[in-house]
């Protein structure tokens, strides 16, 4: 898969800010059958408040698919922010799309919507938690699944250019499939370093 892509941002005022962006995807699996998506997604940012924001994003896709068909597509991006104080942070974020993934060649059509919350604990300590939940369907078979979970993430600077994190995440896939289908726990360590 490839992709790419840019985004324009005009600063209306000091409450809205409107973005453009234009997004190219490709996708080929090794029998040659490809996807390509082309995006064009307006979006605006307004404040509120000083504390509270939104962001949306309605755009459309573009998608010559894998049965050579072509599909005109809504592409919807949006999330509700708010900054309780300097360093808590709350964010409702909600997508519904086409997608593609790296196992199938069909066009996977779903939502998702999760919770975000996210605070500074100390000068080099902060965590984040989320919930989330969604659901599609592959184009054209009538294969859907649906996800559930959490996620915790752990971050310590351990210097000024070098930081630790720990990811626990789980996460429950259902379909209507009886052969499909799982629970997964993740535990993720990483260290990140900035040049």
């Amino acid at each position: 898969q490839n992709k790419a892509g840019f985004e324009l941002d005009y600063i209306f005022s000091s409450a809205t800010i409107f973005y453009f962006s234009y997004d190219f995807s490709h996708r080929q699996f090794e029998d040659d059958n490809k996807a390509i998506f082309n995006t064009i997604t307006p979006g605006v940012r307004q404040y509120f408040t000083k504390k509270i924001f939104f962001d949306g994003k309605i755009g459309v896709d573009f998608i010559d698919s894998f049965d050579d068909k072509n599909y005109t597509k809504p592409n919807i991006q949006s999330s509700l922010n708010y900054e309780i104080d300097e360093l808590t942070r709350l964010r409702l974020l909600f997508t519904k799309k086409y997608d593609t993934n790296s196992y199938t060649e069909a066009l996977f059509n779903n939502w998702r919507t999760s919770l975000l919350f996210s605070r500074q604990i100390s000068e080099r300590f902060r965590t984040s938690l989320s919930v989330f939940y969604g659901d599609g369907e592959y184009i054209p078979s009538d294969f859907t699944q649906k996800l559930i979970g959490g996620s915790s993430i752990i971050t310590y600077d351990i210097n000024k250019n070098l930081k630790g994190n720990m990811t626990y995440t789980y996460s429950q896939f259902d379909s209507n499939s009886e052969t499909a289908g799982y629970i997964k726990n993740t535990v993720f360590l990483g260290l990140t370093a900035e040049f």
